[in-house]
């Protein structure tokens, strides 16, 4: 029952910045999964929907099974990322002096593929609010939002 206090703890503590950060004019995150969203919904209504809980059973169960391997998925989605950012980046070297409607899209794609999942996509802006909140930076770890969610990450 701790484990699993813990877990959650540490998803609620991602949707407060995930709510912090959907309070910033230019951040968005492309989908929000329906734990997310159910956390948002009680934050904002104080009522809890029935979906956030099966939701969290479905993370304690996989947190469970996957224990100390939950941050393998991360590793595994930063691996690929970097191997597809070399592909696109062989193409943009390719294609440079083109003008073909591929190559803005090319470009597009290989900084989404930096934002969410070889960069950080909530720095420098969560930094930012822990540092305010008085944690110091050495603290502060990176990658959090997806670290140990083998769900996002999936």
């Amino acid at each position: 029952m701790s484990r699993d206090e813990q877990i959650l703890y540490e998803l609620i503590a991602k949707y407060y910045l995930t709510k912090a950060f959907k309070n910033l004019r230019r951040f968005s995150m492309l989908r929000e999964d329906k734990f997310t969203k159910g956390i948002i919904t009680i934050l904002a209504t104080q009522r809890i929907p029935i979906c956030p809980i099966f939701s969290s059973q479905i993370q304690y169960d996989i947190r469970h099974i996957l224990e100390s391997e939950a941050e393998q998925c991360h590793q595994e989605l930063q691996r690929m990322g970097s191997r597809v950012q070399a592909i696109l980046r062989d193409y943009i070297e390719f294609a440079e002096g083109l003008d073909g409607p591929l190559s803005r899209a090319i470009g597009i794609t290989f900084e989404e593929v930096e934002c969410w999942i070889t960069g950080d996509f909530a720095e420098p802006r969560r930094t930012e609010l822990h540092r305010s909140h008085g944690v110091s930076e050495n603290d502060i770890e990176p990658f959090y939002c997806l670290l140990r969610h083998p769900i996002l990450v999936g």
